[in-house]
């Protein structure tokens, strides 16, 4: 029996391997690209409270670029007393698994308060588990007359935010089980 496959069968892997990883990659663009044109504050934080991804929109807020957002957590950009809530927020929906959408002001360091819709939901990694929280925070304090169509247009937007993220999970799964990672 060969110690190695024969080249066949490793071209056969490396195509479909490089397949994956071009999925991945359109995946990720398309992902980023309806993210970054939301009018919507859009992030992720890991368990730990880290920013782990956000949108333009969210960095732009906090006068950042997008990479300069990874690695914070909301200590950086609220008081402590609203980080905490924040944090411990994050915490209800990973342990429940369950989205949540909810009207709430937000009071930033500089002193600004910004009333927005937020949903946060569960973020699934490779097996399962839950990873971290999505955050998606739009802006009502000029649709509070409407507050019924911005609640449908919020969840409108997670559903289809949500579709997207689980396409380039997928991906990533497929692909550290391809390449044997």
């Amino acid at each position: 029996m060969p110690i190695y496959p024969n080249t066949d069968d490793l071209e056969s892997l490396h195509c479909r391997v490089a397949a994956l990883e071009g999925a991945v990659a359109e995946s990720k663009i398309n992902l980023q690209a309806a993210i970054d044109d939301a009018p919507s504050l859009i992030f992720i934080r890991d368990r730990d409270g880290r920013y782990v991804a956000s949108n333009k929109e969210f960095a732009r807020l906090h006068g950042l670029k997008p990479k300069d957002v990874e690695g914070k957590t909301p200590y950086d950009f609220c008081p402590t007393d609203v980080a905490d809530e924040f944090i411990a927020a994050d915490r209800r929906v990973m342990d429940s698994g369950t989205s949540n959408t909810w009207k709430e002001e937000i009071t930033y360091k500089d002193g600004a308060v910004w009333t927005v819709l937020a949903t946060k939901f569960p973020v699934p990694g490779p097996g399962g588990e839950i990873v971290g929280v999505g955050v998606v925070s739009t802006g009502v304090t000029d649709l509070d007359h409407q507050s019924g169509t911005s609640e449908q247009l919020a969840g409108g937007f997670v559903h289809r935010f949500n579709h997207l993220l689980a396409a380039v999970i997928g991906n990533l799964y497929l692909l550290s089980g391809s390449s044997g990672r």
